[in-house]
């Protein structure tokens, strides 16, 4: 049923976690583990 409703989910660890992986990571490392959690999340809602 689609009722109009506009929902938005975000991932609030995703931004704050970077730091503190250990070993440490990279930027474009992390950015490559955020997108499979986007990836994960993405398919999860997809219904």
């Amino acid at each position: 049923m689609d009722a109009g409703f506009l929902l938005q989910i975000d991932d609030q660890g995703l931004p704050d976690t970077w730091d503190m992986q250990v070993p440490a990571l990279s930027v474009e490392e992390y950015r490559k583990l955020a997108v499979i959690r986007i990836d994960a999340l993405n398919h999860a809602l997809d219904g």
